[in-house]
């Protein structure tokens, strides 16, 4: 049986449309707010089956979101299971195992087009109630080939820079360099996750190289190596190289950021940054 799921920008979660229950979800930037239209009447008195995925960060707005699913929709029996499973997940889980993965699950955008190549998702039906509660973009990012495979539930890519003000000025944050300086004069440090290439394409974005997918929506393209650039690729790299050699910088994962403030050892940390150049100025509050 295929799944339906939800998904834009960034993550999405939506309801089954089983035995004639209809739902559909809202979005508001980062608000998540689900809602339902009323169940048809073959669906009353009868149990639902529905095995959810969600992050472990999500449970709690998903527990919500299904409790609330369940008050307007009262008369069927819904016996609903949530498992956690990280988004980042969600399509090598389900592509392993179609048959037998969740029924509803979060997933980002970029996972969409391999996941409807493998028949793993359901396309929506309600597309012009999506439109209606939905940002254009958020419903693009679900579309393929015009046709919906999502409900939207966030519209929140960007970048960004978490610091903390008891030891930053406005002034301070002007670049990176000068971040580093500072954590490393205190034995703090500047964190950010360079494992993944969703936070690492920042430092090439804004310098006139590009990388981006390609027309099958599955490939990518890349220019990194181009010669003819006034900033190449090798120039970022040496600059990725001199802030990783300064001690005020730490690689880490978001998990072990979030501890690191918590116990002190961290300043701040970027995450999707805002612009850089070969000098490794990278400006982000």
């Amino acid at each position: 049986m295929k799944r339906l799921i939800a998904a834009t920008l960034v993550a999405a979660i939506g309801v089954s449309l089983l035995t004639g229950c209809g739902v559909s979800n809202k979005s508001h930037d980062n608000t998540q707010v689900g809602t339902t239209e009323n169940s048809s009447d073959e669906a009353k008195n009868k149990e639902v089956k529905m095995h959810v995925w969600c992050s472990k960060d999500d449970v709690d707005i998903t527990t919500q979101m299904i409790e609330s699913f369940k008050e307007a929709n009262k008369g069927t029996d819904f016996n609903i299971i949530i498992e956690e499973s990280e988004d980042s997940d969600a399509r090598d889980n389900i592509l392993s195992n179609v048959h037998n993965g969740a029924d509803v699950f979060p997933i980002a955008d970029d996972q969409i087009t391999s996941m409807v190549a493998g028949g793993a998702l359901y396309e929506i039906e309600d597309v012009d109630a999506v439109k209606k509660a939905d940002d254009e973009g958020a419903v693009e990012a679900a579309t393929i080939d015009g046709k919906l495979y999502g409900y939207p539930l966030t519209a929140d890519n960007g970048y960004f820079m978490y610091y903390n003000k008891n030891y930053f000025s406005d002034s301070d944050v002007a670049t990176l360099d000068g971040m580093l300086d500072i954590a490393g004069a205190n034995g703090k440090y500047l964190t950010m996750d360079w494992s993944s290439g969703w936070y690492l394409y920042s430092f090439f974005g804004n310098t006139g190289l590009d990388f981006g997918v390609n027309d099958d929506g599955v490939t990518n393209h890349c220019n990194w190596n181009a010669i003819i650039t006034d900033i190449k690729g090798v120039d970022i790299a040496q600059a990725m190289l001199d802030i990783a050699a300064k001690p005020g910088f730490k690689n880490c994962v978001q998990d072990d950021f979030i501890a690191g403030v918590q116990d002190g050892r961290y300043y701040c940390r970027c995450q999707w940054m805002l612009e850089c150049s070969k000098n490794q100025g990278i400006m982000g509050r």
